[in-house]
């Protein structure tokens, strides 16, 4: 598939609060602009977060042309946090850009709807304006890996895949370092599995993030915290809670689609994830307790994990599995 900048527009405005993609989506219009001749001499960038850069030399360098390529890059990073002049002679530049020349704006900011309705009557519109928004942003990570993977060649695991995101609070930068460590240890086989993640991590099967899921939906109470034990030394306190929780909000939307008779549609949502909901009956504890009783209990906890010292952070997961155990119980008595 052609590169959406294989023949890169004169100017680029991209709004995004992850850096990373900001970079990636630079780094592909570098890649279209110089055409397999990159030249760092015909690169520049100013950041208009530091208040000693200039407007005008940052103006000034997109005018001026390469002395050795014909091609050149100029980014302008975090533009709207110039003063109203300074950015209005930012904009002023735009028509005027040089033939071989692309000027790349980023800013980390929202283009809100007053900002649209200014570049609109600037004439800037889809071409030039490349957005996340905050829904896209969430659904970026898992996007990213699965285009990650597909480039080199490999599948993910989704459990991986998605505990990966979690753990790394969407920052892809450090899911990159992740899949990068794990397809080392995969060396040539194509698929990262469950296994692959665990030897990397120094983690037996019986006592994985996916062993301890499978104790918490079983209301396996001795076994959950036998796992946790063993598990939390080396995991992030709110990954365990991301992941768990994600799990039970898999056996409420198992749930609802079989109680109206759609269980073919959960399969489809949920994939194969399905297999272990049905085949060891996890929802069986859950279907008489209000999904809003379980939210109530992990955001409790997920409240206190933020607020509280990493090594308070166990004895939270510990009481929340209590508080959900108990009402599992209550509720199924």
């Amino acid at each position: 598939m052609a590169s959406p900048f294989s023949k890169p527009e004169a100017f680029y405005i991209i709004a995004a609060e992850d850096d990373f993609y900001t970079g990636e989506v630079t780094g592909q219009i570098r890649e279209g602009l110089f055409n397999g001749h990159d030249d760092p001499s015909a690169v520049q960038a100013f950041d208009f977060s530091d208040k000693e850069t200039s407007v005008n030399e940052a103006i000034e360098g997109a005018l001026t042309a390469s002395m050795f390529s014909p091609a050149k890059l100029v980014i302008m990073k975090e533009f709207y946090k110039l003063k109203k002049d300074d950015l209005e002679k930012l904009f002023n530049l735009l028509p005027s850009i040089p033939p071989g020349t692309c000027v790349v704006l980023t800013t980390s900011g929202e283009i809100t709807a007053p900002r649209r309705e200014e570049l609109k009557k600037r004439g800037i519109g889809k071409k030039n304006l490349i957005e996340v928004s905050k829904n896209q942003a969430a659904e970026l990570p898992g996007k990213w890996i699965a285009d990650y993977a597909a480039k080199n060649g490999i599948t993910v695991d989704s459990d991986v895949s998605e505990y990966i995101v979690t753990e790394s609070n969407g920052d892809i930068a450090s899911i990159k370092n992740e899949l990068d460590k794990l397809m080392l240890f995969a060396g040539d086989r194509k698929e990262i599995t469950k296994e692959d993640f665990n030897a990397v991590r120094g983690v037996s099967k019986e006592y994985d993030i996916w062993s301890l899921v499978a104790a918490v939906q079983n209301k396996e109470a001795a076994r959950t915290y036998k796992i946790l034990d063993a598990l939390f030394e080396d995991s992030s306190p709110e990954a365990i809670l991301g992941t768990v929780f994600s799990s039970i909000k898999d056996l409420y939307i198992y749930i609802l689609y079989d109680m109206t008779g759609n269980a073919f549609r959960a399969r489809a949502v949920l994939g194969g994830k399905v297999f272990f909901i049905e085949k060891e009956k996890r929802t069986r504890f859950f279907k008489k307790v209000r999904y809003e009783e379980v939210v109530s209990i992990f955001r409790e906890a997920d409240r206190k994990i933020k607020l509280s010292h990493r090594d308070l952070a166990k004895s939270v997961l510990t009481v929340m599995f209590e508080r959900l155990f108990t009402l599992l119980e209550e509720k199924n008595r």
